[in-house]
This record gives structure tokens, sequence and C-alpha cells, in this order.
């Protein structure tokens, strides 16, 4: 009886320990990232990415890989869905309806014209998607949720990491440069803020290029990328339909509303009707901030350095002009709807 016992205490414990190695230096990257990000310009994100790919070649694979799945997978998803915490309707309608009808319009020409333009660059339909995605909505966080919901294989986490890697650099490039745009535009600082919210991919890069230039801006650059992240949950729904309706892939069919999105959505939901505490919603939005860190330093870690360059510059041109095209919509729609 007492061995039975014991046994049966020991199974969770046994059915964990393999993943642990490959967790554990996922998170482990993650928070040299973070260091990295704080010490230097170099963004979180970029030097996960890198690496994740320095230490796969350096730990046998075979011990990592149920580690790398576990953060590629639920702690991925984990993050999408607190994501939603972030959000706050009363502060996007605050914005006013113009501010967001811009935003939105933007992010839909983008997306379909950014995919359009990397099918024609030769990309896959998938990773043109995802490569839309990663510049219409939120950068590195809409890459590996839209990348998750189309089902990704192995042998094609490369497009993501090529993505992943692109859009960080564009952003980087974005939160120099477009500050000194909206300037020769001779923008007021709160269409400033919506300039830069709504064309720059990371939340925390729209922030700072605002907050650089103003607070008002800054406040202003941050509610309006909500705009943007809010749209990450319905669009991912949407392409996860799609996905439903193609023939069968190997293994088991995907929920038609995965449970992270409706995580995303109620976490969402209740941020909006003021039911989690501020203190709450920074923590849920730090601990977000983690797992997407530690799902992109899997990403890397399932990532040949051969094959992110295989594809040679096409990629990064692609999200380069889609880079540019929003954010030349964006200038429009403030200079002449918005007002400046």
């Amino acid at each position: 009886m007492l061995a039975a016992t014991i046994a049966a205490a020991r199974a969770p414990v046994a059915r964990i320990s393999p993943a642990l190695p490959g967790l554990a230096l996922a998170v482990a990257i993650a928070a040299v990232a973070r260091l990295c990000g704080a010490l230097s310009p170099l963004p979180p994100v970029f030097s996960a990415l890198v690496l994740g790919m320095v230490a796969a070649r350096l730990v046998p694979p075979a011990r990592l890989a149920q580690g790398i799945a576990v953060a590629s997978q639920p702690v991925l998803r984990f993050g999408v869905a607190l994501l939603g915490a972030a959000i706050t309707f009363a502060e996007i309608g605050a914005l006013g309806w113009m501010s967001v009808a811009v935003t939105l319009a933007a992010l839909v020409v983008t997306l379909v014209a950014g995919t359009a333009l990397c099918r024609r660059l030769g990309e896959a339909r998938d990773a043109a998607i995802v490569s839309a995605a990663a510049v219409a909505i939120c950068g590195a966080s809409a890459a590996l949720a839209v990348a998750a919901i189309l089902g990704r294989g192995g042998a094609r986490q490369e497009d993501t990491a090529r993505t992943v890697a692109g859009i960080t650099i564009a952003g980087t490039v974005a939160l120099l440069a477009f500050p000194a745009v909206g300037s020769l535009l001779g923008l007021s600082d709160a269409a400033m803020g919506v300039f830069l919210g709504g064309s720059i991919h990371e939340v925390a890069q729209a922030a700072a290029s605002g907050f650089a230039v103003s607070e008002e801006a800054g406040k202003t650059a941050a509610v309006v990328k909500m705009v943007r992240v809010a749209c990450l949950g319905p669009i991912v729904l949407v392409l996860g339909a799609f996905a439903c309706r193609e023939p069968a892939r190997p293994g088991a069919r995907p929920p038609l509303v995965p449970a992270f999105l409706l995580g995303f959505a109620a976490l969402a939901a209740l941020s909006s009707t003021g039911l989690i505490p501020p203190l709450a919603r920074e923590a849920a939005v730090t601990i977000s901030q983690w797992c997407l860190l530690v799902a992109i330093a899997a990403l890397g870690m399932r990532t040949s350095f051969a094959g992110l360059l295989a594809r040679g510059p096409r990629p990064l041109l692609a999200i380069a002009v889609n880079s540019l095209l929003l954010a030349a919509l964006m200038a429009c729609g403030v200079l002449f709807i918005v007002g400046h």
C-alpha cells in the first residue's frame, strides 16, 4: 500500500522531469536577454532568439526537446492569454472614434497587402500571414500567436524565427526614426502618440518612443498600441477557423476556439470592467512578457543559423516595406482625418 502511494506521488514528477532541462534553459535565456536589454540597446526579443540558437548548438537536442515543446506551446499560449489584461476598452474609447478607425483601417490594409507582398516575394502562405500579422498587430507576440494557431511544423520554425528577427530590427529602427518623422510632419503631442502607437510594432517600443517625445505622446502611443493588441484575439480566431476548414493534418484537429483566446477575451473583459486591480494588471502583463520571451528562446533553440539565413534578404525586405506602408497609412490618417 505504501509503495503504491509513493509511486502515485512520484508519477507527476516523472512526467514533468523530462521537460525541466529544456524549460529551465529557456527561462535562463529569457533572464539573460532581459539583462542584456537593461544594460544595452539590444532588444530582449532579439537576444533571446540568438542566445537560444547558440544554446541549441552546445547542448544535446534530445535533452531539450520536451522542455522546448512546453515553452513553445503551453507557456506561449498562457502568455498570450495574459496579454488580454493590458486592454481596457474605456481607455481605447477615450481616444475618439477617428483615431481608432484610422488605426484599424491601417492594420487591415497592412495585413492584407503585407500578405500579398510576401507571397509575391516567394514566401509560403503561412509564412506570409505570420510576417504580415507581426507588422500589422504587435510584433513578435503576434508572430508567435499566429504561427501557433496555424499549426506550423518543425520544418517551418525558421520562417517564424526570421519574422521575429526581422520585426525586432524594424521596430528598433522605427523607435529611433519615427519621432523625427512626426516632428517633420509638425504633429502635436497627441497626434504624435497616435502615429507612433499605430506604426511601431512592439508595445514597449511604441510607448518608449512616445515618452521620448512627451508624457502625453507616450500615454497616447501606449493606448493606440492597445487598439492593435486588442485585434490579436479576433484575427487569430478567424485564422484558426480557416485552418480548421482545411484538410486535416496528422494529429488531432485543433479546437475552433482555442482556450488561450478565451482567456485573452475574458481578461480583456475583466480588465475593462475594472474588476482587475491595477497591480494585478501590471503583474499579468509582466508575466506575459516573460512567457513570450521564454517562448522566443525556445523558438531559437529549434532554429539553425543556416535555416534563418536560407531565404536571403527577401523576408527582411518584406517586413521593411510593410512597416513603411503601415507608417505611411498612419501618417496620412493622422494628417488628413484625425488632425495634427
